[in-house]
């Protein structure tokens, strides 16, 4: 299985290249979909369960590198990802230290004002494939802060939509990991 995270990438394929490795990648996506239930009620609210054990282990050190800024590839985290946009500047191409740099002032100002309260409910708004938030979510978790639910939203966590088959997994994968941390999760399309 090989997995793009970068887009210059792509640059050294010719364009059936690349057009079979993105088959690949969704074959990826599509034979993990049998690894999860999932249901998205009306209001969003997100019903999701892996049908494969988590070793304790692998999940001790997925919420230990988490929450030290370290993103950990697992068969907890492998369905998540995050944007490889061309011409983006905060790619991991372009720019290596943005993502993490503004993951960690974000957790260190939400935990801030967190502080002494006993919920917390955050929105991510272009959620895509969710890497960015589950490493939020466990920064935050692993600082104390009590969050009770996450509210993702994304036009491409509607059914039909041309990324739907990898963002369900996503979807799937992140509230599965949450689920059974306490985290209520929801799903909204707009």
């Amino acid at each position: 299985f090989v997995h793009f995270q970068h887009a210059s990438t792509f640059a050294m394929y010719t364009a059936d290249d690349v057009a079979q490795k993105r088959a690949l990648v969704d074959t990826f996506w599509h034979l993990r979909e049998k690894d999860y239930f999932l249901d998205v009620a009306d209001d969003g609210y997100v019903i999701a369960s892996s049908n494969k054990e988590v070793p304790p282990d692998e999940a001790a050190e997925t919420k230990q590198r988490c929450a030290a800024g370290d993103w950990h590839l697992c068969e907890i985290t492998n369905c998540l990802g995050e944007c490889v946009a061309a011409g983006c500047s905060c790619t991991r191409d372009v720019n290596p230290r943005a993502r993490d740099a503004f993951l960690r002032t974000a957790a260190e100002r939400i935990a801030e004002l967190a502080a002494g309260r006993s919920e917390v409910s955050y929105a991510s708004l272009g959620s895509g494939l969710l890497r960015f938030d589950f490493s939020l979510l466990e920064m935050l978790l692993a600082t104390g802060v009590s969050v009770s639910t996450v509210h993702l939203v994304d036009p491409q966590y509607e059914p039909g939509s041309q990324g739907y088959g990898r963002h369900r997994v996503a979807l799937a994968q992140f509230s599965s990991w949450f689920a059974a941390r306490g985290v209520d999760v929801y799903a909204h399309t707009s």
